[in-house]
């Protein structure tokens, strides 16, 4: 990309992707608290059967745990897949010296699901 115009659009691009892969952090991370406290109480919920002696409660509180440690899981996971995607551009700087904003770039399309739901969503 010798163009100066071609570098321009090159860097918005990525700064957008960038942004994108922030803001895809920030919510898996917001996601992962929120799995947490639903573990939480799933856990409590669980605790109190026990100790009441409510065998179907007890028994449903397990479920509610399992489900809940269930998505803890797979939003720390999230919140994992987006670092490194966030971070393997800037870490691989030194061995390949074009990959910043291409690494960036290819996170730009994570702006049409925003864009989408908001689009989507009534207006009050």
């Amino acid at each position: 990309m010798n163009s100066p115009a071609a570098s321009f659009v090159l860097g918005v691009l990525a700064i957008l992707g960038a942004m994108a892969l922030v803001g895809r952090v920030i919510r898996s991370a917001i996601g992962s608290l929120l799995a947490t406290a639903a573990l939480i109480a799933a856990r409590s919920s669980e605790e109190t059967s026990v100790r009441r002696g409510d065998l179907t409660a007890m028994e449903e509180g397990r479920g509610a745990e399992a489900k809940a440690r269930t998505a803890r899981r797979m939003a720390v996971l999230s919140v994992v897949f987006w670092l490194v995607w966030l971070l393997v551009p800037l870490v691989l700087i030194r061995i390949v010296p074009g990959i910043v904003p291409w690494g960036y770039v290819m996170a730009v399309p994570l702006w049409l699901r925003v864009w989408r739901s908001r689009i989507s969503r009534p207006m009050l």
